[in-house]
């Protein structure tokens, strides 16, 4: 089965409140469904404790119908649904009837694969797909706790882009300076040329002033131009 045709990415099967979605069809008890813990170890062998288990889910848009499947016991498959108008779509197995209210809290139950190898093949993966899902599962695992070690070569290319990084911050940070620097002497010369230009205005006004001459002068009227003479009544009374 090509990898497109792995019947989670076909029919969009998830997990809309928790877990991943499992098929463990090479285990005991192949279950199928959404599970916090993978089943599929060797240790549990296909059983989802209960208190790991969680409602699974599907797209409805897909338009397929959906073969029956089997339930944990002592069920089989008298409680399996697939409810395409519920809130998300149900599939698996419930004591209730989920496509009106969803299943109920207590009366999920575990879904497992059909006895019947048509009905069980539309959710099987193929062998190519199985073995790659536990490998990615044990990578996944490998990865979280592991110490993290790089490939041989990483380290030296790492090493290298520090460098790099380090160089070209240092190159900004020096061309930012010689900025501020240019820009202080800008300021500098512009200070200076104002204050030259002030000073010589300055000297302009003063040879004037050393010279006893105002530029303030009153203009003159006609009937006050020339000598200024006393009154002929005043110059008779100072000769009494």
């Amino acid at each position: 089965m090509p990898a497109s045709e792995d019947p989670r990415a076909k029919f969009g099967l998830t997990c809309p409140v928790d877990g991943q979605f499992f098929i463990c069809q090479n285990s005991s008890t192949k279950f199928i469904g959404c599970c916090k813990v993978d089943p599929c170890t060797s240790e549990l062998d296909g059983v989802c404790p209960d208190s790991e288990l969680f409602v699974a889910s599907y797209s409805a848009a897909s338009g397929m119908m959906f073969l029956q499947q089997d339930c944990a016991d002592p069920f089989n498959g008298s409680i399996w649904y697939t409810c395409d108008n519920a809130r998300p779509p149900f599939l698996g197995c419930c004591m209730n009837d989920p496509c009106n209210n969803g299943c109920l809290d207590g009366n999920l139950v575990a879904a497992t694969l059909s006895n019947d190898l048509k009905n069980a093949s539309q959710l099987m993966l193929s062998d190519t797909t199985s073995t790659t899902t536990d490998t990615i599962s044990s990578s996944t695992s490998s990865s979280t706790t592991g110490t993290g070690i790089l490939p041989k070569g990483t380290e030296n290319s790492s090493s290298g882009s520090m460098s790099s990084d380090g160089a070209r911050a240092g190159m900004i940070a020096g061309i930012s300076v010689a900025g501020v620097v240019i820009l202080l002497l800008v300021v500098a010369a512009y200070l200076w040329v104002k204050r030259r230009e002030r000073a010589r205005q300055k000297s302009a006004y003063e040879p004037g002033l050393a010279n006893g001459t105002s530029e303030n002068v009153i203009p003159s009227h006609g009937s006050c131009q020339g000598k200024y003479s006393s009154p002929p009544n005043l110059i008779a009374w100072r000769n009494l």
